[in-house]
């Protein structure tokens, strides 16, 4: 998606550059692969229409390919529609509109999700900014820091951690708006507006309009900031040079990639081991019953390729003998009711002792910010797995 959506970027603006019919015809064949692809993609008819008003300032025959884009998508939503009695992209739409709450708190975790998927940025915070502001932004993540050793209680070092993450986040963030207001405010170019409705396009779309808050949602960001930094970097005359200070920001960035990016293949690697030897335990025992499962994700793909049944919330009788696995960190549970059902067992699987991306925990939530305010937390942590029975 990721791909159809800058080629159709850059097509768009070759088209109104140049008055090429065929170019706008290319741009909007790729508009509708990258919706098809991901519902996202349609954020493109707003994009390339707002640029082509501020590059134009007129309507003009680019509206006409916008159209014509727009047909093929339409006709896909009725055809599934009449297939299975919805659309996919009015069913994406009808969950945040009915069940998401808006407010502030939903942005304070987008500037969290922000600043922890580009936070690449700090390690540059040095070339974007004056020394000035470069030194009173580290004094204030310094003081952040040290606010819990101020309060009493034994648990000061780990709130620090936590705070660190918050302000580290938060720092990021700030910069890619700063980024974005300071160039229309230095440019006043059509790139710029470009670049800011690209920028508050993502964020809307991903703290608002997606049914959750994920990593994945920000990612068609990215080379949106990219040009932002690089043309900050121009405009305070600064050319990378080949030597440690410019190659230890991309080694950085890249060593902390690497770790989250391993211990999440780690934590997914958890999962199937654990699906595995639940069901080699309570799935082959004497006048054993149905084992049951909760949660999703890659627990449901492992516990159902070993033979256990999801729980239906809205259809589910447990019989005596019955089992219920329940996974409690990153998935969506319920206790069971204690008359029916006795707990026997609970598990503790260490999943990585540097960093997570799905931990109620540690508030880390890279997939789904219903488990979380962060992407990633750095820090050692643990998956648990209750087990009930049904009573005999």
């Amino acid at each position: 998606m990721l791909a159809f959506y800058i080629w159709a970027v850059v097509w768009w603006i070759r088209g109104l550059e140049s008055d090429r019919w065929w170019c706008l015809a290319l741009a909007g064949f790729l508009v509708v692969l990258a919706a098809l692809t991901k519902y996202f993609g349609l954020s493109l008819f707003i994009l390339l229409g707002t640029y082509a008003w501020f590059y134009k300032r007129r309507v003009g025959i680019w509206l006409f390919y916008l159209v014509v884009a727009f047909i093929p998508i339409m006709a896909f939503e009725f055809y599934v529609h009449h297939l299975y009695g919805h659309g996919l992209i009015n069913s994406a739409f009808y969950y945040p509109a009915n069940y998401r709450v808006f407010g502030f708190s939903q942005l304070s975790v987008g500037m969290m999700f922000l600043g922890g998927c580009f936070i690449s940025l700090i390690f540059y915070t040095q070339y974007l900014w004056s020394f000035q502001a470069t030194r009173a932004a580290g004094l204030a993540l310094l003081v952040i820091m040290l606010l819990p050793f101020l309060a009493s209680g034994d648990d000061k070092w780990e709130k620090g951690w936590f705070f660190l993450h918050w302000a580290m986040f938060l720092a990021a963030g700030l910069q890619i708006l700063i980024l974005t207001m300071l160039d229309i405010y230095q440019r006043r170019d059509v790139a710029a507006w470009l670049l800011a409705f690209w920028v508050v396009g993502v964020l809307v779309f991903a703290v608002f309009i997606n049914w959750t808050v994920s990593g994945r949602s920000l990612l068609p960001m990215l080379p949106a900031v990219g040009i932002l930094v690089a043309r900050r970097l121009e405009s305070r005359g600064i050319v990378p040079a080949a030597n440690w200070r410019w190659i230890a920001p991309p080694v950085l960035a890249g060593v902390l990639a690497v770790t989250v990016l391993a211990q999440d293949t780690a934590w997914a690697n958890s999962i199937r081991i654990i699906s595995q030897q639940l069901m080699r335990e309570y799935g082959h025992q004497p006048n054993g019953g149905t084992v049951w499962f909760q949660g999703a994700w890659g627990f449901q793909y492992y516990m159902q390729q070993n033979g256990a049944q999801k729980v239906q919330y809205d259809n589910f009788t447990v019989h005596a003998g019955d089992f219920i696995i329940i996974p409690v960190s990153g998935n969506n549970f319920s206790i069971p009711n204690q008359a029916e059902v006795q707990k026997i067992a609970e598990k503790r699987i260490s999943v990585s002792r540097y960093a997570t991306t799905m931990s109620l925990k540690r508030n880390a939530a890279f997939y789904s910010s219903v488990f979380g305010s962060f992407p990633y937390f750095f820090g050692a942590t643990e998956d648990t797995y209750l087990i009930y029975r049904a009573g005999q």
